[in-house]
């Protein structure tokens, strides 16, 4: 059948063609806290947002330098992404906007060695210092200085320990700093410049040739077979596909998986409710992140375990990082408390979703959302932080959101479900229009017998008698044909 023929991803399919450069752009939506009141904040306070967003990016997806593995039913490629910012579809922002949120580095800093190595704080304390000058734990600037061209780190200092961290940056083990000159004296951060138009990893998955149900899976990423961040075997095992391809042929009682490369961890969408969208019946999968903090795998070695609704990304990227829905939503209640305002969670704008035909395996509709906050503590030996208040302080959410444009939900009805009514049309003919044309025939012949009809020759009596049946034979040699093929 010709949805069976297309389902792999092997060369020359539809799915293939689609996997590799998808055709048309997602939508990249990136919001900014702003802290309003980072004074008050820094000497204790409750602080008060104002969610700055969206800034509002088309998302282009490229796996290139494909390697079929013939043998083994396996496709490696590098997967890349691009965005391209769209004033027009900002609500007005351009990134000139000035915001303050949490300094990324100065923080990042201080905090990551707070957890595991505290012995290292008057160091870091020194450097914290002598690099930034700091009057605040916050920063100040413009949005897309964050977000895409940088936010500058000056490593001109001679000072031993200055030199010592600076000598980090430049192994590049930290994609999100980047060098601004050629002798190491400045550097730049910034959340997504470095990954912008550049490799995103190097993935291995199954065609679906061989097993369709397993197309798509993810089998290796950077040549390793599963990550190291957590606790379990099993939580390090690579789940479900990369997120942008869903296996067909799912049941509402099967979970959907995805791995997230930069969250080290294997995503399960389950079965919420059934939709219609564009006239196409759909049913509709949802998350939250409530499995981290009752599975000890996600605690970390010093035994603090995730808040209920979030995920701790300590021990995936080496930062108190702390990930949950957007305005913290699905989360333990005292998130909330320790806010003051800014924050409104609610479901329609907030949740992960994906809208899918569970037959094609083809998401019409869905949008995957995370927030990133500061796991914020006082630190007495840093003193601009020595006054801050513990709580998780959000810094940005973002939502990676995807339609399928109208032409293509009309070509899947076309070439995917059409072709299964088509199947049933054809079951219908060969039970109905071969027994009419068999009573036909045998009418058509008493008739001819009682002088009622005038043959003109043998050639317009066989096709008369049996064009029906053949059309008929024919639509089951097809529907044969095709089942087998």
């Amino acid at each position: 059948m010709y949805t069976l023929q297309q389902m792999p991803i092997n060369p020359k399919t539809i799915s293939r063609r689609m996997y590799t450069k998808l055709p048309f752009p997602l939508e990249f939506h990136i919001h900014i806290f702003d802290l309003q009141n980072p004074e008050e904040v820094q000497n204790g306070g409750k602080p008060h947002f104002k969610d700055i967003g969206p800034y509002v990016f088309h998302e282009y997806l490229l796996k290139h330098d494909t390697i079929d593995d013939e043998e083994n039913d396996t496709l490696q490629f590098t997967m890349r992404k691009t965005w391209i910012f769209k004033p027009k579809l900002s609500k007005g922002l351009t990134g000139e906007e000035i915001i303050t949120t949490v300094h990324p580095v100065l923080n990042s800093l201080a905090l990551a060695v707070n957890v595991d190595r505290k012995a290292l704080l008057p160091m870091i304390s020194d450097v914290i210092q002598i690099m930034f000058e700091p009057t605040s734990p916050f920063w100040t600037g413009r949005a897309m200085d964050l977000l895409f061209d940088g936010i500058p780190i000056d490593c001109s200092s001679n000072n031993f320990k200055v030199k010592a961290i600076c000598s980090v940056f430049e192994t590049g083990d930290n994609p999100s700093i980047q060098p601004l000159t050629d002798d190491g004296s400045q550097f730049k951060f910034s959340l997504f410049g470095a990954f912008n138009h550049s490799s995103n990893g190097v993935f291995k998955v199954s065609r679906g040739k061989k097993i369709m149900s397993d197309v798509g899976r993810v089998l290796e990423v950077d040549g390793n077979l599963e990550v190291d961040a957590w606790y379990s075997d099993e939580e390090n095992q690579f789940k479900g596909t990369d997120g942008y391809f869903i296996p067909p042929f799912r049941s509402i009682d099967d979970e959907i998986w995805a791995f997230e490369r930069a969250l080290c961890i294997s995503l399960n969408l389950q079965y919420k409710q059934k939709t219609y969208n564009r006239g196409a019946p759909l049913r509709t999968f949802g998350q939250n992140l409530d499995r981290f903090a009752t599975n000890e795998a996600y605690c970390r070695e010093n035994g603090s375990c995730p808040i209920p609704g979030t995920l701790d990304l300590f021990n995936c990227i080496g930062v108190p990082i702390i990930a949950t829905l957007p305005h913290f939503l699905d989360t333990h209640p005292s998130l909330l408390e320790h806010v003051q305002s800014g924050l409104k969670p609610n479901r329609k704008d907030h949740e992960i979703f994906a809208s899918i035909d569970l037959k094609t395996g083809i998401p019409l509709l869905g949008a995957k959302r995370l927030q990133l906050n500061f796991e914020m503590v006082p630190i007495p030996l840093v003193d601009v932080m020595k006054n801050l208040t513990s709580m998780i302080f959000p810094f940005i959410w973002i939502e990676e959101r995807f339609k399928l444009p109208g032409i293509y939900v009309a070509l899947l009805h076309l070439t995917l479900i059409s072709s299964q009514r088509l199947v049933k049309i054809i079951e219908w003919l060969c039970f109905t229009l071969i027994p009419i044309a068999g009573f036909a025939s045998l009418t058509i012949h008493y008739l001819i017998k009682l002088g009622q009809i005038t043959v003109i020759d043998d050639s317009a009596k066989s096709m008369g008698r049996n064009a029906v049946i053949d059309g008929a034979i024919k639509m089951v040699n097809k529907r044969n044909h095709i089942s087998h093929g």
